[in-house]
C-alpha cells in the first residue's frame, strides 16, 4: 500500500505577536509547537475555547500569516519556503471559509460577481465559462439562482455563509479549512451550513478541517478531534473513542461543559475557570490552573504529547 502525503502537514509551529503601548511591550504566544497532519480525505475536528489559537494556526497554515518558525507542507510541497509568486498558484489548491460571512464579501460586488472573483484573478476560463460554472456552484451549495445579481446585505446569514463556500469551491480546491463558519448564523441556519458541508466533503473528497469552540458542532462534522490549549495541541483521537472517552483533562473538562442534549446548535464551550492569557501562561503544563490532577510535576515540566494508540495521542503526565 502506498503512503500517500498528508494533505496538509504542520511542524513545530510557533506564532507570537508583539503588542507595546504606554511603555510596555507584551509578547501573546498565539501558538506554541504545533505539529498537525491531515490525510486526504479526512474531517478533522480542532476545538478548544476561544483565544487558544486555533484560527492564528489556520492562518499560519494556509500563509495568510507568516510563522516564526517551523514548517507547512501541502501535499509534501514546503509552503513555508515557496515564492509569493508560486504561493499564488498554489492557493487554488487550498482555500479557507471565515466566520463572518458579510465581511468576507466584497459589498460591492454582485453575488455572481463574488464567486467568479477566484476564477478571474486565476483567469481561468471564458466569461461563457465562468458564468455557467457560477451557476452550477451556486445550485452546489443550494443557494436560489435568483439571488445572483442582488448585494452581500441583501441577502440572509445563512445565504451568505453558501455564497462564500460557492466561492471558496470554485477553484475545485483539495484542502478546506472552515474557522467559526456556523458561529456568527441563527441557530436554525447552523445545522444547513454543516450538513452542505458535510454533503461537498463526501461529495468532493476535500479533505476538511473544521475550527470551532462549539464541540457539539464537532460531534456532528467531524472524524477526527484535535484538541488545543493555549497554543499547543493537547489531545489528538479519532471522535468515536474522543467523545465516548476522553483522556486529557483539558478535554474531560469540555466535554463536562456540555449540555446532555447534544446538538451543533448548542452554545459555545463554557467549562469552569478562565482560560490564562498567553501573553503570561502559566510554567509548565498550562493547564495546571484548573485541572484537579495537577502535581509539582505539572508546575514544573510541560509533557510532550505521548501515543496511546489507536490513533490516540494525549499530552498530559498521567499517560506518561
Amino acid at each position: 500500500m502506498i503512503d500517500m502525503n498528508p494533505t496538509l502537514e504542520v511542524r513545530g509551529l510557533f506564532k507570537t505577536f508583539v503588542t507595546s503601548g504606554l511603555g510596555s511591550r507584551v509578547e501573546v504566544r498565539a501558538v506554541r509547537g504545533v505539529d498537525l497532519k491531515l490525510r486526504p480525505g479526512e474531517t478533522t475536528g480542532l476545538v478548544g475555547e476561544s483565544g487558544c489559537g486555533k484560527s492564528t494556526l489556520a492562518r499560519c497554515a494556509v500563509r495568510l500569516l507568516e510563522p516564526d518558525a517551523g514548517s507547512v507542507f501541502f501535499e509534501g510541497t514546503d509552503l513555508s519556503r515557496m515564492p509569493a509568486s508560486d504561493l499564488r498558484k498554489s492557493r487554488r489548491h487550498f482555500q479557507m471559509i471565515f466566520q463572518d460571512p458579510l465581511a468576507s464579501l466584497n459589498p460591492r460586488l454582485t453575488v455572481a460577481a463574488a464567486i467568479a472573483e477566484p476564477l478571474e484573478a486565476h483567469r481561468l476560463g471564458t466569461r461563457r465559462e465562468r458564468d455557467l460554472q457560477v451557476a452550477q456552484l451556486m445550485e452546489s451549495v443550494a443557494l436560489d439562482p435568483a439571488l445572483a445579481g442582488r448585494r452581500p446585505a441583501m441577502l440572509s446569514g445563512g445565504q451568505q455563509q453558501r455564497a462564500v463556500i460557492a466561492r471558496a469551491l470554485a477553484l475545485r480546491p483539495r484542502l478546506l479549512i472552515a474557522d467559526e463558519p456556523v458561529s456568527a448564523l441563527d441557530a436554525s441556519v447552523q445545522i444547513q451550513i454543516l450538513n452542505l458541508l458535510a454533503d461537498l466533503q463526501r461529495r468532493l473528497g476535500l479533505t476538511l478541517l473544521m475550527i470551532s469552540h462549539s464541540l457539539a458542532a464537532i460531534h456532528y462534522l467531524c472524524l477526527h478531534i484535535r484538541v488545543m490549549y493555549l497554543g499547543k495541541i493537547v489531545e489528538e483521537s479519532p471522535a468515536e473513542p474522543f467523545f465516548r472517552e476522553p483522556q486529557h483533562p483539558y478535554s474531560r473538562l469540555l466535554l463536562d461543559s456540555m449540555p446532555p442534549r447534544m446538538g451543533p446548535e448548542l452554545a459555545a464551550l463554557t467549562p469552569r475557570g478562565d482560560l490564562p492569557s498567553p501573553a503570561n501562561p502559566p510554567p509548565g503544563c498550562a493547564f495546571h490552573p484548573r485541572c484537579d490532577h495537577a502535581s509539582e510535576r505539572c508546575r514544573a515540566g510541560c509533557p510532550e504529547l505521548t501515543d496511546l494508540g489507536g490513533g490516540r495521542s494525549v499530552a498530559c503526565f498521567l499517560f506518561d
